[in-house]
This record gives C-alpha cells, structure tokens and sequence, in this order.
C-alpha cells in the first residue's frame, strides 16, 4: 500500500481539493505516481492552518493524466472512522464557500 502527503496549506488549497460530491467525501492529491483506480492508499493530511494531521486509509477512484484540464494526480476517497474525520474536517474548513467561477482541481 502507497502513502500519499496533502498539505493543504489555506482554506483556498482545501476547496481546491475537496471533492465532497464523492460518496464519504475525497481529496485529490497532485501526484507524479503512478496509481491505478481501486489502489488502497495511506493518506497523511496536514492541515497547518487548522493545527490538525490526519492519517487515513482510502481508494483511488479518480485519475486526472498528464495533459488533462487540471494538475496530474489523483483523487482519494475516505474510508474508515479517521476518513469520516477527514470528511468533517474539510466540510467544516470550506463551509461557505461558494463555487462561483473558482475551479477545483477536478472539476
């Protein structure tokens, strides 16, 4: 099983990465690796602004290549009792914050 780092700096790089449309919520994570959708992975989430790290486990269930529309990477769904934390930890950083025209590193 990989590990993949997130350091989400600010409250703009977590509505950037949040991907809360994702069944138990999801983060994409820029990344060079090379993954494959299903891969079990360890995530460790830094969120300095916060005071707060979170390990938790997940599953790969979005690629973005290089040359697509946004940053190569991939993107992480939650899984478990710490991925629900993390779930509740992005919810409650970005509440409020409207889409408008600011685009997300998925969508």
């Amino acid at each position: 099983m990989s590990e993949l780092t997130l350091m989400v700096a600010n409250k703009n790089i977590a509505f950037k990465v949040f991907m809360p449309f994702v069944e138990d919520g999801a983060v994409f994570i820029p990344s060079d690796e090379k993954h494959r959708l299903g891969d079990q992975v360890t995530l460790k989430i830094n969120m300095p602004e916060l005071q707060k790290e979170i390990d938790c486990e997940g599953v790969v269930i979005w690629i973005s290549p290089l040359g697509s529309h946004s940053k190569r990477g991939v993107g992480v769904q939650f899984q478990g009792k710490q991925g629900e934390q993390a779930k509740q930890a992005f919810e409650t950083y970005v509440a409020g914050m409207k889409m408008g025209n600011k685009k997300t590193f998925t969508l």
